[in-house]
This record gives C-alpha cells, sequence and structure tokens, in this order.
C-alpha cells in the first residue's frame, strides 16, 4: 500500500519510493542489532511484545501521515519507527516458538511457523488490497459526483479504471488536460482510503498484541534451578 501511495500520489519514481522504504529497512536493522541484548535483560516474549506495540504506533502514524501535500521524506520517522517495531517482535519470534518444541521436531515447527507466517502474509494483504481499492472506488465516485464537468459514463469509466489500476492511472490523469478535473478527486480518495486500510492494518496488529502476552517466558529467558 504505501509504495503504491508514494508512488501514484506524491509520483514518486521506484528508486525514490525505495529510498523512502529505507527508512523501514534501517528501523529494522537497528532492532536486529538491539534485540539480543535486550532480550537477555527483559526476556525474549517481551521483546515480542515491545515490537508489535512499536508496530501499532508506527502504523497509526503512517496513516495520520498520509496527505497529498506532504514531502516525501516526512514519511521516514514513521517508517523508521514501524521497522523498529518489525524488527524487535521477528527477531525473537521464531526462536521463542522453537524454545518449547523438542529439537527432533524443530524442523516441523519451524516449518508450522514459517508457512503460518505466509499464510498471515497473504491474508493480509488481500485484506488490505481489497480495503484500498474498494475504498478507493467508492471515495472517487462520490468525489466525482460533485464536479459538473464530468458526466455519469465518464464517471464510471473513471472509478472503474482507478479500481482496476489500485490508483497507478493518476500519472496519466496528470498528463491529459481532459481528465485534469479528477485528479484532485482521485487524490482526496486515495489518501483517504490509504488511512483507513492502515488503521485496518494496525487494528490487527493489535490482536497480535493481545495474543502476544499469552507468550510464556521461553527456556533461555527463565533463570536456571540451582538446586540441579
Amino acid at each position: 500500500m504505501i509504495p503504491l501511495f508514494l508512488q501514484s500520489v506524491l509520483g514518486l519514481s521506484a528508486f525514490d519510493t525505495g529510498l523512502v522504504l529505507t527508512a523501514l529497512a534501517a528501523g529494522a536493522f537497528l532492532a536486529g542489532g538491539l534485540a539480543a541484548p535486550l532480550t537477555r535483560r527483559i526476556g525474549a516474549h517481551r521483546v515480542v511484545q515491545l515490537g508489535l506495540a512499536i508496530e501499532v504506533v508506527g502504523i497509526v502514524a503512517v496513516g495520520l501521515t498520509f496527505s497529498a501535500d506532504r514531502p516525501a521524506w516526512q514519511y521516514c520517522p514513521q517508517l523508521f519507527v514501524y521497522g523498529v517495531g518489525v524488527g524487535f517482535a521477528t527477531a525473537q519470534l521464531t526462536s521463542l516458538i522453537l524454545t518449547d518444541v523438542p529439537r527432533a521436531q524443530s524442523g516441523e515447527g519451524s516449518g508450522i511457523q514459517s508457512t503460518s507466517r505466509q499464510i498471515g502474509s497473504a491474508l493480509g494483504i488481500a485484506i488490505l488490497g481489497t480495503a484500498l481499492t474498494t475504498g478507493l472506488a467508492s471515495g472517487t465516485h462520490a468525489r466525482l459526483e460533485a464536479i459538473p464537468s464530468i458526466t455519469p459514463p465518464q464517471r464510471a469509466a473513471i472509478t472503474a479504471t482507478v479500481q482496476r489500476t489500485g490508483g497507478a492511472v493518476l500519472a496519466a490523469f496528470r498528463q491529459s488536460p481532459q481528465l485534469q478535473p479528477a485528479v484532485a478527486p482521485v487524490e482526496e480518495a486515495f489518501v483517504a482510503s490509504a488511512r483507513r486500510a492502515a488503521f485496518i492494518a494496525a487494528a490487527f496488529v493489535l490482536v497480535g498484541l493481545a495474543a502476544a502476552f499469552r507468550l510464556r517466558p521461553g527456556r533461555q529467558d527463565e533463570p536456571a534451578n540451582l538446586t540441579q
């Protein structure tokens, strides 16, 4: 969703979009290095919980930042925070899960964990993608109704094209004098839809955070039994 927004609404190139997204990667990289010493202090399960909490803050911040008039670099701090959360949560989750799995079954446990993550990722993409495109279509149609110069057939065609392309057609709209009146409404609809999708994503991560509070300390987090 974020690359689509940066390229379609803000007009960034693929390279510039990648530069903005390096803020997320930098946050994850930093958190990955800090996760190990932090785990020794508070335990792996607490690091996972902390990471998910930071993810919620980062996603909400990104959603609140969405604007057609905001410079691209202003998204970097929020993406960095989100990356820190991702780094903390993912760095310890696999090891925490496998801690309580017998060594002979570690391959099966790792496979189940990886499969669950891939399924969750696919479902998340489908849910957020649907939320983005449906919101974009309905928002575009509603905003185009306020422009008398756009006829109902044109409105239907523009809405269908915007929904089919996920807003990527905005670049072509900007270059067409006939479609210039539709640019601002589509941008506004994209901002509103992207913000709604971000809040949906934050809600799912919040559910994950609530579930993470049921995680028990792994064996590496438990104090040694001095009587043994």
